[in-house]
């Protein structure tokens, strides 16, 4: 009688599960972000009641010279949930203005990540941006905000142009969350 053959199972089922895996991470956050944009511009009375209760702390500014994209202007600090109920998804507002007030630039940023010194000092614009606006870690941070909880923020500024005389930051949205459907 012939010896019996192992059967030899091919890894694809599992590779299958994983792509699949990972299609429904990615498509779930593009739903959540995309299903959260509001539909009309809230006006600004609208916005100052839905952010009434969130609260600012910590906020600086400095300079930091990177060696690939030169002086960047730092904005950073945490929003304080003031709510009695959770939030999530805050996003701040930043500007810098001359030394006539005249915005030179606004920048809008999810809050949820900050990056160190030393990463200021040496990723590449497009790195410290793809930090910045990384999905899962802003998920992390800022979803299910509970009261008297915080979530940082940073804005930068790639060489920011002469003459920046101050700053300004506001809390430029949040969301409330949702309830489960029954």
């Amino acid at each position: 009688m012939p010896p019996a053959r192992k059967k030899q199972r091919s890894g694809r089922p599992r590779l299958w599960l994983a792509a699949l895996l990972l299609l429904c991470i990615g498509g779930g956050a593009y739903w959540y972000f995309a299903a959260r944009e509001a539909a009309s511009p809230l006006t600004e009375q609208e916005l100052a009641k839905k952010v009434e209760l969130l609260t600012m702390r910590n906020v600086r500014q400095y300079y930091v010279d990177n060696e690939k994209v030169g002086k960047v202007f730092v904005i950073e600090g945490q929003v304080v949930n003031e709510f009695p109920q959770p939030k999530e998804l805050i996003a701040v507002e930043a500007a810098i203005y001359d030394k006539d007030k005249k915005p030179l630039a606004v920048k809008k940023q999810l809050a949820g990540t900050q990056l160190s010194l030393f990463q200021l000092q040496v990723l590449s614009e497009k790195e410290m941006e793809s930090f910045l606006n990384n999905k899962v870690e802003i998920l992390s941070n800022n979803t299910n905000v509970p009261h008297g909880g915080e979530v940082p923020f940073m804005v930068l500024f790639y060489a920011p142009p002469e003459g920046v005389a101050e700053f300004g930051v506001k809390i430029a949205d949040v969301q409330d969350i949702p309830s489960p459907k029954e």
